[in-house]
């Protein structure tokens, strides 16, 4: 897909949850990563290794809280300025509190 998307001329984006997907979308030569893994933080190696492949980082830092620090980014003054009424919602939102939600 992302050899199609540059014959093509376009960005090729990748939505990887998991760090080992990350990187295989770097290898692969994508342009970006958008909401970026959360399986595991990246070590220094990886990070290197996804600059090293020029991909940009959508962080996506406002999503359903699964265990990864949505109330520490909304109790984080340098954060909550910058968060729309709806980002802060979805922060403030638990499994729980999403009907249809897997709980695994």
């Amino acid at each position: 897909m992302i050899a199609a998307a540059h014959r093509h001329r376009r960005r090729a984006v990748v939505h990887a949850e998991k760090l080992s997907l990350a990187l295989t979308a770097v290898r692969a030569a994508a342009d970006g990563l958008v909401h970026v893994f959360w399986d595991t933080e990246g070590g220094p190696d990886d990070i290197a290794e996804i600059r090293r492949g020029g991909a940009f980082v959508v962080p996506t830092l406002s999503v359903v809280d699964r265990g990864i620090g949505a109330r520490d980014l909304l109790a984080d003054a340098r954060v909550t300025p910058w968060l729309s009424g709806a980002q802060r919602y979805l922060l403030e939102q638990r499994p729980e509190d999403r009907p249809g939600r897997p709980t695994s």
